[in-house]
């Protein structure tokens, strides 16, 4: 997907993606509230993404905020992130747990694991900080203090929601 990145520069104030694009990972809790943050962030932007690796970089998450204010919260699949070397695969138990987290698996729309936030209300920011913690921690196994993020700008008009 075209993006660029943005030109404003991390920690500029017109940017409130940007500006938030650091996480506080040195708990649960302050990670809980930096991603609430940079989602609510993202949303109040729009045409914008994060993506966020952890160690391993073909393990990621990532929300993507359309022009209409949907969101697109994905969890990269073995589709995706095949790198022949198998290092980076989800086991039926981590797709098991996606699955209970509501996300859908890959299919035609997305080549990852993906859950679409229409809406925004009710405000969605505390769910998506929920599902990008579960999904780091419980299925993915990053570790707190590699998680790296990286946030662009979508080319305006991208619509997240089927057709």
């Amino acid at each position: 997907m075209p993006w660029h990145a943005c030109d404003d520069g991390p920690g500029a104030h017109s940017c409130p993606a940007c500006h938030h694009a650091a996480l506080d990972a040195t708990s649960l809790e302050t990670l809980f509230g930096s991603l609430r943050a940079l989602v609510d962030a993202l949303a109040a932007r729009r045409d914008v993404f994060t993506i966020i690796e952890s160690e391993h970089p073909s393990r990621y998450v990532q929300v993507l905020a359309d022009s209409d204010g949907a969101l697109l919260v994905e969890v990269s699949s073995n589709e995706a992130t095949d790198d022949g070397s198998g290092s980076a695969a989800l086991t039926l138990d981590d797709e098991a747990r996606l699955g209970r987290l509501r996300f859908e698996p890959p299919d035609d729309f997305s080549p990852n694991w993906h859950r679409i936030f229409v809406a925004p209300w009710p405000w969605p920011a505390p769910v998506v900080a929920e599902l990008l913690i579960r999904a780091l921690v419980d299925v993915l196994d990053a570790s707190l203090t590699e998680l790296r993020t990286i946030v662009g700008h979508t080319r305006p008009g991208i619509s997240v929601v089927r057709p």
